[in-house]
């Protein structure tokens, strides 16, 4: 029955580390996911940015042009086209530079946004253990609730609480 008993353990800590393999995959797929997620949206910004920057250059192009052309019908002098042409350059310039201020900000806020929340594995493991999820966790605790895992376990459980950014 000894015996027995002892296939029985070994069995279940292999199917742990089954799950726990299978719960770092896991992890793994998503981080790669959420990567790919935000270069494609850093991608995105990019592609509008230099939209609206051709577009910006059109319409300077075209103002020009229309502007040339009526000065010519017109026969004003070319101080005054000069000058005219001078305001929509620094106007456009201004409108440049609110423009790239905006991509750095929202390249900045796209850097921010990281998981900021436990997985339901993670989460359900640490309530069954006693332990409440909060923003803060005292570390003796933890260790006492994560003490009857695997030391793979542990290090893929405060792994994910770290990156959760609930422990340093």
């Amino acid at each position: 029955m000894n015996e027995e008993l002892v296939q029985q353990m070994a069995a279940s800590a292999a199917r742990l580390a089954q799950a726990a393999e299978a719960l770092e995959g896991a992890v793994t797929r998503l981080d790669a996911q959420q990567e790919t997620m935000q270069n494609s949206w850093e991608n995105v910004l990019q592609n509008k940015v230099a939209h609206i920057l051709a577009a910006v250059d059109e319409k300077f192009d075209a103002r020009v042009e229309a502007e040339a052309d009526a000065r010519a019908g017109e026969g004003t002098s070319a101080a005054a086209s000069a000058a005219g042409g001078a305001d929509e350059l620094s106007q456009l310039r201004q409108q440049v530079e609110e423009l790239s201020r905006a991509n750095v900000e929202l390249r900045a806020q796209s850097g921010h946004a990281t998981r900021k929340t436990l997985t339901p594995a993670v989460s359900a493991l640490l309530t069954k253990s006693g332990v409440t999820v909060d923003d803060h966790f005292d570390r003796e605790v933890l260790d006492k609730a994560l003490a009857p895992l695997s030391i793979e376990q542990r290090i893929a459980v405060k792994a994910e609480m770290a990156r959760a950014g609930l422990i340093s």
